[in-house]
């Protein structure tokens, strides 16, 4: 559970290896172009172009490459999207100004551009509602639109909508594979059950590309998925010749709990500096501190025995709600170490 927005975590993660990124994108471009363009000169670009009020909810990855047999470059701009946004074309008109205007800065003595195209994933609930292209975007009648047409910018979009495409066509390198299935159906209610068709997939990931990158998914299943807890996870390689799946999967439930325990007492403390500061007083402070972070612990303590234990029974839920702050600490405490619901609540 680092800082930021777990969608970018995976996606940069897993696609922001050139030659990850770049094959997937090979697979979504029109076949000749895809044909000319030599997979060898892949790079990524530094930096991000994206508008910095959304970067916690979308991210982007800029790669460069070349013609084959030719110095000419073309740019793919990767951005995924986790929700619907109808002004998504508007955005990426101005991210593509940005890449020339980087591109002129760099080249002073260049006067002409390179191509960028513009390539989307789309993992958010339903199909994708919005515009295609920019000039779908424009306020006017499709006849006033078509006598302006020599005169106003217009683009497509490569727009890879997952809920269009059946889990069966998702059919690519391991880790790429499982990363856009867990994309697609993360969200989803009782994401959970779908999970143990997966095993296969996790073990062959693990097995191509190593523990660290599979993580990856591990982390995003558990922050993402409402309703996958620990022991789902342990499940995916219980069949499997890794004997290091259950430390790694340990470690990585440990280091989510730790850093989400330390998460909430920080917005807590937050809850309560802002209380304190709209009650005026000394006193008001730090009675908003003091609640502010008893409310961040249950909140949190709820969320982990769910994580750990599944369902919680509605006394359980009751009970944290009128806990004073030693029993969250002692409670807290226990998560990590002990084997049952009944152990972590015993008075």
């Amino acid at each position: 559970m680092a800082d930021g927005n777990p969608h970018d975590r995976l996606f940069k993660g897993v696609f922001g290896d050139p030659r990850r990124g770049f094959a997937h994108l090979r697979g979504l471009l029109p076949a000749r172009l895809a044909g000319a363009l030599d997979p060898g000169t892949v790079r990524t670009v530094s930096g991000s172009y994206v508008d910095s009020r959304l970067r916690t909810r979308e991210s982007d990855l800029l790669f460069q490459v070349q013609l084959a047999g030719s110095p000419m470059l073309v740019y793919l701009l990767f951005e995924h999207q986790s929700r619907a946004d109808p002004r998504l074309l508007c955005r990426l008109q101005r991210y593509l100004a940005r890449i020339w205007e980087t591109w002129e800065r760099q080249h002073p003595e260049t006067v002409q551009l390179p191509p960028v195209v513009p390539c989307v994933l789309y993992h958010g609930p339903g199909a994708w509602p919005g515009p295609r292209r920019f000039r779908e975007a424009l306020a006017a009648p499709a006849a006033v639109l078509e006598q302006l047409g020599p005169y106003i910018p217009d683009f497509g979009v490569l727009l890879e909508d997952l809920s269009a495409v059946p889990d069966e066509k998702l059919k690519e390198q391991a880790l790429t594979q499982l990363t856009l299935l867990v994309l697609k159906h993360a969200q989803e209610p009782d994401f959970a059950s779908t999970l143990p068709r997966l095993k296969s997939l996790f073990v062959q990931a693990v097995l191509s590309d190593g523990w660290q990158a599979v993580c990856l998914v591990l982390e995003y299943c558990l922050t993402v998925g409402r309703d996958v807890t620990e022991q789902d996870l342990q499940v995916l390689f219980a069949d499997s010749d890794l004997p290091e799946a259950q430390e790694a999967i340990m470690t990585l439930a440990e280091k989510w709990l730790q850093q989400g325990w330390e998460k909430g007492r920080e917005e807590g403390w937050e809850k309560g500096r802002q209380e304190g500061r709209q009650e005026g007083r000394e006193e008001g402070r730090e009675e908003g501190r003091q609640e502010g972070r008893q409310e961040g612990q249950r909140l949190l303590l709820v969320r982990q025995l769910r994580l750990r234990f599944r369902r919680l029974p509605r006394a359980v839920v009751a009970r944290i709600e009128a806990a004073g702050p030693a029993e969250l600490e002692r409670w807290s405490e226990r998560i990590l170490t002990a084997r049952t619901l009944a152990e972590v609540m015993a008075d």
